[in-house]
């Protein structure tokens, strides 16, 4: 649907700043023309779901930035941080939120680190507002784990009406040299986070093979099980 110039709004956007392994874009919106109400009632119902990072760093910090000012307080409030168990979040985790400059705030691991092996996710919860009165309509989260220096992450979804159809994505590894992935039976190679999409048939278990940024070159594999739907699961990479 269209809006007239009078009733169109602007996004401002926010980004959650990762060390090595990119950013991720949010959008604050403001109030949308009345006449598309249905509109704004759906998207806010909707969760953004952003790929697991993966990190050796116990006392990672993260970084949400705003392209514009915030209202610290309203972000803040908005924050949580969990642990996740069977692809349920869990208990809270005591992090502190600090304001960095006006248009970022940072969020800071709780006393003694986050633990290795575990996974965690953070929310941010819609609402939160920039200083003009925009707003994220839709609640973010992104997990992520604290794992080795040797590892990669990855989720299987299987098809709930024909078992051989297999959905794997590698979300991130904690090897900055690998950037690609292919799964065994795919001629197709995958940047990460990717979705690869698989006809397997007889196997529990497949090969991911890892590539640098060229795609040319297997500098990792990892064997990784595929029976069943699972989320964030640490794959211990070896050398080819």
């Amino acid at each position: 649907m269209k809006l007239t110039k009078k009733f169109k709004y602007k996004k401002l956007s926010i980004v959650l700043c990762v060390l090595m392994v990119g950013t991720i874009q949010l959008n604050l919106q403001g109030i949308p023309n009345l006449k598309n109400k249905a509109y704004a009632a759906t998207n806010q119902e909707i969760t953004k779901e952003i790929n697991a990072k993966v990190t050796t760093d116990v006392n990672k910090i993260w970084t949400i930035r705003f392209n514009s000012e915030v209202d610290f307080y309203s972000v803040r409030d908005r924050i949580r941080v969990n642990e996740v168990y069977n692809n349920s979040t869990s208990s809270s985790v005591p992090v502190s939120i600090e304001e960095s400059g006006r248009m970022s705030v940072k969020i800071n691991p709780p006393s003694g680190g986050y633990k290795k092996g575990q996974n965690y996710q953070i929310t941010i919860n819609k609402g939160a507002k920039g200083r003009d009165g925009k707003f994220l309509t839709k609640d973010n989260i992104m997990r992520f784990s604290i794992q080795g220096d040797n590892t990669a992450m990855a989720k299987v979804e299987v098809s709930p009406v024909l078992d051989m159809f297999k959905v794997i994505n590698i979300t991130g590894t904690t090897r900055p040299d690998i950037k690609k992935y292919k799964v065994e039976g795919n001629d197709y190679i995958f940047n990460l986070g990717e979705p690869s999409v698989n006809v397997i048939k007889d196997k529990s278990s497949v090969q991911v093979y890892f590539y640098g940024s060229d795609g040319t070159k297997i500098i990792g594999k990892a064997t990784l099980s595929i029976s069943n739907n699972s989320y964030d699961v640490p794959l211990d990479i070896t050398s080819y």
